[in-house]
């Protein structure tokens, strides 16, 4: 299995909470139509208040159903995803020769907000706005699994809470390996709320990533690549954390920006192909890093991508 990880980059601004309403909208029928599908025809609301989990998969199921070529379109608006879909993938066996099983592959598990699943020349685009808002911090925010030719398009994609946090490292002891880092305004602290859950069960124990304060990412720290691996994340004052690192620092300075991701093993990321074949991901947002050219991902049976 290869997997591709779409790096973490700093946001440009605070987070802003979004609230849940009480009761989430009940999917209605859409109207026929010759034309593209939309999202609104299945309820969904994109007011960033309605939970449009509902809405927004039956709108996908579909426009799956409807044939290749179809083209399911997301109007500007904040499409709140307050659940997630949790189910086993199918497995796969390959043949050595006939009568032999080369190896096999159990069943996977998915866990997404939206989920596409064995889609066929599906293109699911965007209008100028649209932002799908998952509230798991440990599930995809859209899943394309056993797709074919099929393209998501113009689609940014949040988190609420957000899964890393981040801020600005302001003193460096390479003897010790440690470094302490300000919290960003408006950032939840490593050892709060989902952030603090996920280190304090040991889950969090891995990596966060450095970067210039223009914004480029250091590939010379992390024993000569992009990450800072950590076995510690604690205070050391208000909004002050000190990382233990399990290598030495290389060129990390003060001044350096840092991102903590706080993903549980094995949660997957915003955006995760399994099993597909010539998807396309074109001009996708993922919470704070911008994809600006189409990434063409073609694996064969046995491969997956991560974003």
């Amino acid at each position: 299995m290869v997997a591709a990880a779409c790096q973490q980059q700093p946001a440009a601004s605070s987070p802003t909470p979004t609230p849940i309403a009480a009761a989430a909208a009940t999917p209605t029928v859409a109207a026929t139509r010759s034309g593209p599908l939309n999202v609104r025809d299945f309820g969904a609301k994109g007011d960033g208040a309605t939970d449009d989990f509902a809405a927004f998969n039956a709108a996908i199921d579909a426009a799956i159903a409807k044939g290749p070529g179809t083209t399911l379109s997301v109007p500007a608006g904040r499409y709140l995803m307050a659940k997630a879909t949790s189910l086993n993938g199918q497995g796969t066996t390959t043949k050595a020769a006939a009568g032999i099983d080369a190896a096999t592959q159990g069943g996977y598990p998915i866990k997404t907000h939206a989920l596409v699943r064995s889609a066929n020349g599906l293109t699911i685009t965007g209008e100028p706005g649209a932002i799908v808002v998952a509230r798991d911090a440990t599930a995809a925010a859209i899943w394309l699994d056993r797709c074919v030719d099929t393209t998501v398009r113009q689609l940014a994609f949040d988190y609420d809470p957000l899964p890393f946090t981040q801020g600005t490292i302001t003193a460096v002891n390479a003897a010790a390996q440690t470094f302490d880092w300000k919290l960003d305004t408006g950032y939840q602290a490593p050892n709060e709320g989902f952030l603090g859950t996920v280190w304090a069960s040991g889950a969090g124990d891995g990596f966060g990533l450095a970067y210039t304060p223009s914004g480029g990412l250091k590939f010379t720290v992390g024993r000569g690549d992009a990450a800072l691996f950590l076995s510690a994340v604690t205070p050391v004052s208000a909004g002050v954390f000190r990382g233990k690192c399990r290598h030495t620092l290389g060129d990390l300075s003060t001044g350096d920006r840092f991102v903590l991701p706080a993903r549980p093993p094995g949660s997957g990321s915003c955006f995760t192909l399994k099993l597909s074949r010539g998807c396309r991901i074109d001009a996708v947002t993922c919470t704070a890093h911008r994809w600006s050219r189409s990434a063409r991902r073609t694996p064969t049976r046995s491969r997956s991508a991560a974003v």
